[in-house]
């Protein structure tokens, strides 16, 4: 059977480089509790390593050279060896059906064990805290995260189910094409805050359409408005159709001097990432903070994430970038997780094209 340009046969790629991890061990006379301990990493994950159930990170697979070749010019000669293998079993382990088990089941698990990067939106510096300031004695790098809710509750999700992956959060002001294009991506938050966001819409020709919100800053000096004052009528989710674009805004009420979010509008994305098909892009958005965190509700909630990742799949999610477009409901200041299957809380969707490799 002819496999193509040389490439390993997957069914061979997976298990060589299980195979000769250890192969490494055996010969050195060491445990895998031992490995482990110099890994830095439990036992049962060497286990995984050795049976090719899991792929080492790049940076594992430095310490194992070291581990196994002490001289310089063999332990260069040995990263390169086993770098060259994992690189042949991911690509292996991309060609298994990802396209369609990356999305079935746990949604938050790659196993092709590529990089995750979550991409927050940034507060500008009007609307930062003092201890947001790096020149700040106590600067806490999180309270530039515009939404700070949806970023803890996905990392409770997806760095544990992830263990040979590289897992990190950035801001859009920290994006950078060349570095993380072609991660699994997962970003939060709408445009105002988050240009990757912005462009990643646009990319996709997602015919649903944010509106930004209306300037922070007033011209001639005068004061800007307060969050949660701005004009209500001309911004929200506008979705572009045949017969004309309909819009779909938040609902709030007006109480005393403020105004109470009654439902916001959120927006989950998911399918291929355009810039890398064989990894995943996930957006979760809304016009409030609040939506933001709804949105990423309806993947992570215990109750509802199975039936709304099944709905998703159903769409096409796993071959074809897929948008739906829903309502969240707030109650006690609190957005309550969304079924995207209820007809109440959906509003729209789009399934885009299928996307190849």
């Amino acid at each position: 059977m002819d496999h193509g340009s040389g490439s390993e046969p997957e069914d061979r790629a997976l298990p060589r480089l299980a195979t000769r991890l250890k192969g490494l061990r055996d010969e050195a006379g060491l445990t895998q509790g031992s490995v482990a301990a110099r890994l830095n990493i439990k036992g049962p994950m060497v286990s995984g390593y050795e049976n090719g159930k899991e792929i080492p990170t790049e940076e594992k697979i430095r310490l194992y050279a070291g581990i196994f070749a002490r001289d310089g010019r063999r332990r260069d000669e040995l990263e390169t060896e086993l770098l060259t293998l994992r690189a042949e079993a991911n690509r292996a382990r991309t060609r298994t059906p990802a396209n369609g088990s990356r999305s079935r089941g746990n949604l938050w698990q790659f196993p092709d064990g590529n990089d995750v990067t979550l991409v927050c939106g940034e507060l500008p510096p009007s609307l930062r805290m003092p201890y947001a300031q790096p020149r700040v004695p106590d600067y806490v790098r999180a309270y530039r995260y515009a939404d700070p809710d949806t970023l803890l509750e996905l990392w409770g999700h997806i760095p544990g189910a992830n263990p040979t992956s590289r897992v990190r959060h950035i801001t859009s002001t920290e994006y950078d094409p060349t570095v993380h294009d072609t991660d699994h991506l997962i970003v939060l938050g709408g445009i105002d805050f988050n240009e990757v966001t912005e462009r990643l819409l646009a990319d996709i020709r997602c015919p649903i359409r944010q509106d930004h919100f209306p300037p922070t800053a007033a011209p001639d000096g005068e004061t800007p408005p307060a969050p949660g004052t701005e004009t209500l009528d001309q911004f929200g989710f506008t979705v572009e159709k045949d017969t004309g674009a309909e819009q779909h805004r938040p609902v709030l009420k007006e109480v005393d001097d403020h105004r109470e979010l009654l439902y916001d509008i959120g927006l989950v994305i998911r399918g291929p990432n355009p810039y890398n098909p064989p990894a995943t892009l996930t957006m979760f958005n809304g016009m409030y903070s609040r939506g933001v965190l709804g949105a990423a509700l309806a993947l992570t909630h215990r109750q509802l994430r199975d039936r709304n990742i099944r709905y998703l799949i159903s769409l096409g999610a796993d071959t074809r970038v897929v948008a739906v477009l829903f309502k969240v409901r707030i109650m006690n200041e609190k957005p309550s997780p969304p079924d995207l299957t209820n007809p109440d809380v959906f509003i729209d969707k789009w399934v885009g094209p299928a996307v190849t490799d």
